[in-house]
């Protein structure tokens, strides 16, 4: 795993706050007034590494799945999740993000869900690499709900209130 700063700020352009994430600490703290840029700047904080902070914020911070270097300069997950010693093919992980946008978990009973046009040698890298491909779904879909929660936590903040903590459920 990366290094990862103290802290981080996620905010969206032109808002009048930021959401302050402490390493190790569950949640998030708002804050008016901060500007997430230009606290980000003023830290050194990289995009990778806020990304990989709001995934331990939201998921837990013992995770695997809690690295920057799971993510590109700027702050993307990178197209290829490397689990061992060898990168999953294109197509299967697009399968996997596939499999995690539509609630599946990659495990065996979800093959008779998988999209019909998925050729049959990723089908069976698939079933080869269960534990691999199952872990690329779990970690898409911690990705994708981390986001969500993030822009629903910025969307429901009253302005009046200055300081406030979301919790981990």
């Amino acid at each position: 795993m990366g290094n990862l700063p103290d802290s981080c700020a996620i905010g969206t352009d032109g808002s009048v706050g930021a959401l302050i994430i402490r390493r190790d600490a569950p949640g998030f703290t708002y804050y008016r007034g901060v500007a997430f840029d230009e606290y980000n700047r003023s830290h050194s904080v990289a995009p990778n590494h806020v990304s990989a902070m709001l995934l331990g914020a939201v998921a837990g911070w013992r995770s695997v799945i809690v690295d920057p270097d799971l993510f590109d300069a700027s702050g993307q997950l990178v197209n290829q999740v490397v689990i061992s010693h060898t990168e999953m093919p294109d197509e299967m992980s697009l399968c996997a993000f596939w499999c995690a946008a539509n609630g599946l978990t990659g495990s065996e009973e979800d093959d008779r869900r998988l999209p019909a046009l998925l050729s049959i040698a990723t089908r069976e890298r698939i079933r080869e690499n269960r534990k691999a491909f199952m872990a690329v779904v779990r970690f898409r879909a911690a990705f994708v709900d981390t986001l969500k929660f993030a822009l629903a936590t910025f969307r429901d903040h009253h302005p009046s209130i200055s300081t406030r903590r979301f919790e981990r459920g």
